[in-house]
């Protein structure tokens, strides 16, 4: 390497590692992203609540649930009456988990949903109305809801407050009202199935923003301010009490599963680097070093040394030799020298390939042979005699030759090694 490239890696490492320090070190806005997860510590997710639920219900042991509820209430827990909780901005579940999800609840389940918005199926399944209330000068813009139709609006010309919430019940201390957001309105519910569903909380018009549903064995409790369940509220100092007290209402004991799938936000980073990525100094970290890794791929993935000529592994010249050396004595005329050696070759293939000694060439040798090579025992005692005969003369013609290499290879072929 030579003294400009390290210069120039000096100079692009350090301008890249200033900038990471200054990103890091700017200070950075309070992001009020509404994602009410379990692991969220920006002001509206829901960690600290997640955390507190074991002082909260200190019998409940607690479960993460990352399927969709159908699933979930499919799977080994679909005999059991736990509690499940959403938190999300909009429930609005499709007919068929609608309808398990409320089984679970007839077989004794408790299910608790806090949400700005149930979905309209859902509400006229339950028999349900929700209204939006807007305190300002300007009518808003309808939102629609999961179906196309818009949710009923209703403008007051009013001084705007944040939202309220009321508990109704005496032990509660009813008169107490916690608020919740710096913007004016809010949803809640404008009818309901009165023979089974009580009012719990009220907002500061008296609109009914908590209920009790009673569905078979079970029980549903709804809340439209799902913003009182996150970090901001669960460490305000009046409004982490409110939290306590619309809890209370859950039984302590049962399991108690948090629902991570509806979520405005995904629960869990859908990437393999999301314990990095989840972490400001770890993801500086990693995309320095992939920064790094970058440059050096740049500045040093030249070649340090003349490309080496390719080298052809010796080759095999055994069978050339051999072919080479058996022209020469049948060039010469020598063929009994020949076939001596090739008897003395096809000897030393008997002995080592098919394990039999060749000193005494009795019955019992011609059957070994016979049965290890697999070929009938005429044809070995033919192919033997045939080399005794040759051994014995001292010429050997062409065709006496010829003769014996067509056996000895023919043997060769048919047996088995």
């Amino acid at each position: 390497m030579t003294r400009a490239d390290r210069l120039l890696i000096l100079l692009v490492g350090g301008l890249v590692l200033l900038l990471a320090l200054l990103e890091m070190a700017k200070p950075k806005p309070l992001d009020w992203t509404r994602s009410y997860t379990h692991h969220d510590t920006r002001p509206y997710g829901s960690r600290l609540l997640y955390e507190r639920l074991a002082d909260l219900f200190p019998n409940s042991p607690r479960t993460l649930e990352y399927r969709a509820p159908f699933r979930t209430l499919f799977s080994d827990r679909s005999d059991s009456t736990f509690t499940y909780l959403f938190i999300t901005d909009e429930f609005d579940p499709d007919p068929f988990e609608g309808s398990r999800l409320l089984e679970h609840i007839a077989q004794g389940g408790v299910a608790f949903l806090a949400t700005d918005e149930v979905g309209k199926e859902w509400r006229d399944t339950l028999r349900l109305e929700q209204r939006f209330y807007w305190i300002d000068d300007d009518t808003p813009p309808a939102s629609p809801d999961s179906t196309g139709s818009p949710i009923l609006h209703e403008v007051l010309s009013a001084p705007a407050i944040p939202r309220v919430g009321r508990l109704l019940d005496p032990a509660l201390e009813p008169d107490s009202a916690y608020t919740f957001l710096e913007n004016a309105g809010g949803f809640y519910f404008s009818a309901f199935d009165t023979a089974r569903t009580a009012v719990l909380g009220t907002n500061h018009r008296g609109d009914a923003n908590f209920i009790h549903i009673a569905f078979g064995e079970g029980a549903l409790f709804i809340h439209l301010i799902p913003e009182a369940f996150t970090n901001y509220n669960v460490v305000h100092p009046q409004n982490h009490a409110y939290v306590a007290k619309v809890l209370s209402y859950l039984p302590d004991g049962p399991e108690l599963v948090w629902d991570t799938y509806h979520k405005p936000i995904a629960a869990v980073p859908q990437t393999r680097l999301r314990v990095i990525l989840s972490s400001p100094s770890l993801r500086w970290g990693y995309f320095l070093a992939l920064a790094t890794l970058v440059l050096f791929v740049i500045f040093r993935g030249k070649r340090r040394q003349r490309i080496l000529p390719e080298i052809e592994p010796p080759r095999n010249t055994t069978v050339e030799f051999v072919e080479t050396v058996g022209r020469l004595y049948f060039q010469h005329g020598d063929h009994a020298n020949l076939a001596r050696k090739k008897i003395t070759y096809f000897l030393d293939y008997v002995r080592t390939k098919l394990n039999v000694p060749t000193v005494t060439q009795d019955d019992e040798f011609f059957h070994l042979v016979a049965e290890r090579s697999r070929i009938a025992e005429d044809r070995v005692r033919t192919l033997f005699r045939e080399m005794q005969q040759i051994q014995q003369q001292p010429r050997v013609t062409a065709a006496a030759l010829a003769n014996l290499n067509r056996q000895i290879e023919s043997f060769y072929a048919d047996s088995v090694r």
